[in-house]
């Protein structure tokens, strides 16, 4: 199952400036170690490494149980690409002037993840042969597209 659009998750950063010089230097590794999806979803599985209690409870009555345990089957290829969401539409350029009494910060709002199975042969059966942020300009968003291997198999 793949899950693609736009997600919302932003960066846990308050500095725009430092962003904007990050997203230049292509330091994206950084940025995404402050990125909410990225957070929650590490969140997750280090509870499931350190919590196997409820892995076969499927009576979570609790939305943060539930939450976590989709989190945890959640993945997302590597990022490669500078953020999606803030640009100003028609350029290449991040809107970050203050509107509203708000400040929007870049970030990668849109995403594309997959699910992976508990089993291990029907994890393996899906693999990214390519994650990337579309050259459109006509939105404050670039859309994603990604490509996918899927091994389709009936003993998985």
């Amino acid at each position: 199952m793949l899950l693609a659009g736009d997600l919302n998750y932003r960066l846990d950063f308050d500095n725009t400036e430092r962003v904007c010089n990050l997203i230049r230097n292509c330091e994206y590794k950084i940025l995404l170690s402050a990125d909410q999806l990225a957070k929650q979803m590490a969140a997750a599985k280090a509870k499931s490494n350190g919590d196997d209690d409820d892995d076969d409870d499927d009576d979570d009555t609790d939305d943060g149980a539930r939450i976590t345990k989709c989190m945890r089957m959640l993945r997302e290829p590597q990022i490669t690409f500078p953020p999606t969401y803030k640009l100003v539409p028609m350029t290449n350029e991040y809107s970050v002037n203050e509107k509203n009494g708000k400040v929007r910060m870049p970030a990668w709002c849109d995403r594309i993840l997959y699910v992976v199975s508990s089993n291990a042969e029907a994890s393996k059966a899906v693999s990214n042969i390519f994650y990337t942020a579309t050259p459109l300009y006509s939105s404050d968003h670039k859309p994603v597209s990604a490509l996918y291997h899927v091994v389709l198999d009936e003993d998985i």
